[in-house]
């Protein structure tokens, strides 16, 4: 089992497996891992598949700090120890850290991908309509899992993931109570809410590539006009479906890229 060792003294646990160009999960704060096993398995066919663990969940150091510059230096660590030149897959608060990776040491992070959403600040998208542009709805959302984390994991999950049945959003919400600790689900709900990683974002250019769909209400159409225009060297393709409703098409993605190399 590899760890990634860090200097405050935290080991940051991952794991590998396939053959192939190198692939790395940096999973949202949202998002219990299982719910990547149909992409990795898909990938894991003809790429070197990581998926890690962020402090607070897993098999990783349980104690903070739960911050992005934390996270996304031991996102750092670990892309290194496996060998680095990756292409990243990060969703919400996991695309960050991939971007800030990416534009620090690009021969480590060689592409971001950033399915579902696009990588903005809250203001930016504030004329979108859609969730993911509303602070008094993200707000609502934190002050929320500071009182009742589960009902606001709930509530996440059930609005971006409408084809899920009540059952099987409440399994999900179990998943990843068990996965991460209650306080670094809201440590990193409040660092991804303040952080701006458009600069990063926009430096990245053609390496940065979003996969937003019309059917997520956090980020609709009309944010992906705005992407358009805010990143306009990114690379942005919209799918018919979630990527984790439709993992091929993701996987897909990541190939058109991988091949290109």
């Amino acid at each position: 089992m590899p760890f990634a060792e860090r200097p405050d003294g935290a080991r940051i646990h991952w794991e590998a497996r396939g053959d192939g160009p190198l692939f790395v999960l940096c999973s949202s704060l949202t998002s219990p891992p299982a719910v990547y096993d149909a992409l990795l398995d898909d990938l894991a066919r003809d790429h070197r598949v990581v998926r890690w663990d962020p402090r607070g969940c897993g098999d990783s150091t349980p104690a903070g700090p739960w911050d992005m510059a934390t996270d996304a230096g031991d996102l750092e660590a670990v892309v290194l120890q496996a060998g680095g030149a990756a292409t990243a897959l990060g969703m919400a608060n996991g695309a960050h850290h991939a971007i800030r990776v990416a534009h620090g040491r690009p021969e480590l992070v060689r592409w971001v991908v950033a399915p579902g959403g696009v990588p903005l600040p809250l203001g930016s998208m504030r004329d979108s309509a859609g969730l993911g542009g509303s602070k008094s709805m993200v707000e609502l959302l934190l002050s929320q899992a500071r009182a009742d984390p589960r009902a606001a994991l709930r509530s996440m999950l059930a609005s971006a993931n409408q084809q899920l049945s009540e059952d099987e959003v409440r399994l999900r919400v179990d998943e990843f109570l068990a996965y991460s600790s209650r306080e670094a689900l809201i440590a990193r709900g409040e660092a991804w809410a303040a952080d701006d990683v458009y600069g990063p974002a926009r430096a990245l250019g053609d390496r940065l590539v979003s996969l937003p769909h019309g059917t997520n209400p956090w980020f609709p159409r009309e944010a992906v006009r705005l992407a358009r225009e805010l990143l306009p060297e990114a690379r942005i393709e919209e799918l018919d479906d979630g990527p984790l409703s439709r993992p091929d098409l993701t996987a897909e993605a990541v190939r058109r890229l991988t091949s290109s190399a």
